[in-house]
């Protein structure tokens, strides 16, 4: 393993020494290698940190050297070693992992999250260096070492995320583009704004294809070598969960996850004595990276605890969970439909509202939901749509269930792109009051 290691490393490596005319890959001559790779080799820290990574993925050896945070593969998990930042050190980069915590004392597995990240070694430790800032989705590196995010943004458009990183593996450039499903473009480089930007068609695709241009084949992604950890993905289910003070449990598990999404849920809901156990398999689909842990909440405030359980993220960052509500009339709990469709649910006991809001940097929406008849059902709705560069300013679009229907509400009001100037509308001209029970900035670029 280490020989394989050491051979991608190397092969990896071509890239920070095989730049020419203009960026393009130039196929290295077979019989010398670049200068940065006889850097390299010469390291004496060099075999260490491949034996290091080999350690790490295996799962012999934690983060920090941290027995309680490993790290465990999936089916989609892939890994590559090349020097990143041209130290003589190579870096490992890893995608679609699923990242483990456990007790410190006991390493009784707590929670797991999924994510794609790099990784370094120094003073005998591995440590992250970079990456993992769009958890749902795993980067490309291309061939000037930058990431590269290119997925569906669940909508029918597509988001491209270019992220240039610095010697210490922080982001020193970042650009977003966004294609819109009906038929707009729009972009935010970071090196000049932060505020997004409708551009035309034409311009779009000449800054996509000159990031597109940059994908290389260089990079030898491979298979993971045998993790001696629990790989979540071989056990048949994990269930993660909650004990209340009064020794009522419920778990969660994912079934058949792929480590992107699960086929399905299983919830266990299990009293002190064992008098009462539930299994109930839900019918809500999986959003992205769901880890299917649940924990007891009030979703409908008649004082009595009920079940969340975390579906995954979805669009702008936010993160869903579906509901088992208590019923007393059945003596057991259902599943409540409608919660799975909020997104960042937060619970308001003063009003009996469950809020869910999302800042999708093309818009902000926030929305209430309340119980009626033990229904539970979205009454209002505010939408902050930011205009195009020509127009300027926000357009706010406001909804309010009347007779079972939405009715909408226009408001001309124009306003400069800016949260503040959301708070304004709200404070100044928003038809319903209740707007101003929530702290809209609870929901600010979640994404």
């Amino acid at each position: 393993m280490k020989k394989t290691l050491a051979y991608m490393a190397i092969t990896s490596l071509m890239i920070c020494g095989c730049q020419a005319d203009g960026g393009r890959n130039v196929e290295p001559e077979q019989s010398s290698l670049p200068e940065c790779q006889k850097t390299i080799q010469d390291n004496d820290d060099y075999s260490k940190t491949l034996t290091a990574y080999d350690s790490f993925m295996r799962g012999d050896i934690g983060l920090n050297n941290n027995p309680a945070f490993t790290i465990a593969p999936t089916s989609e998990s892939k890994y590559a070693v090349l020097d990143m930042n041209d130290d003589g050190i190579p870096e490992l980069a890893v995608t679609t992992v699923i990242f483990q915590e456990r007790n410190s004392e006991t390493l009784e597995l707590g929670s797991t999250f999924f994510d794609s990240a790099i990784f370094s070694y120094k003073d005998g430790e591995v440590f992250i260096w970079g990456g993992g800032n769009q958890r749902h989705n795993p980067f490309e590196i291309l061939s000037n070492k930058a990431l590269l995010y290119d997925f569906d943004d669940g909508h029918g458009g597509r988001e491209i995320i270019y992220h240039k990183l610095d010697e210490n593996g922080d982001i020193a450039h970042a650009i977003e583009m966004w294609n819109s499903s009906d038929g707009r473009y729009y972009l935010t480089d970071h090196a000049q704004s932060d505020s997004q930007v409708e551009i035309s068609e034409e311009e779009w695709y000449e800054r996509v294809d000159s990031i597109m241009v940059m994908r290389t084949d260089l990079i030898p992604w491979s298979d993971f070598p045998e993790n001696q950890t629990k790989d979540l993905t071989s056990e048949k289910l994990t269930f993660l969960g909650e004990t209340r003070n009064d020794g009522w449990r419920c778990e969660g598990a994912c079934v058949n996850t792929d480590g992107i999404t699960c086929e399905s849920f299983l919830v266990r809901i299990t009293s002190p004595d064992r008098s009462f156990f539930q299994e109930t398999a839900l019918s809500t689909e999986s959003r992205t990276m769901p880890t299917g842990e649940a924990h007891w909440e009030d979703v409908n405030f008649d004082g009595k605890p009920d079940v969340l359980v975390h579906l995954g993220g979805g669009r702008g960052g936010t993160q869903g969970y579906a509901a088992m509500v208590w019923n007393e009339t059945v003596g057991g709990y259902q599943e409540e439909p409608a919660y799975a469709e909020i997104g960042n649910p937060t619970l308001d006991t003063k009003h009996k509202i469950i809020w869910d809001g999302v800042d999708a940097s093309f818009q902000f929406e926030l929305s209430a939901w309340e119980y009626f008849d033990g229904n539970l059902i979205k009454t209002h709705q505010l939408s902050a749509l930011y205009n195009s560069s020509a127009e300027q300013g926000i357009s706010f679009i406001e909804y309010e269930l009347k007779d079972g229907v939405f009715s909408e509400i226009q408001h001309p009001v124009s306003m400069p792109d800016d949260i503040k100037d959301i708070e304004t509308y709200i404070s100044t001209y928003a038809a319903w009051e209740g707007w101003k029970w929530c702290d809209i900035k609870h929901f600010q670029q979640k994404g």
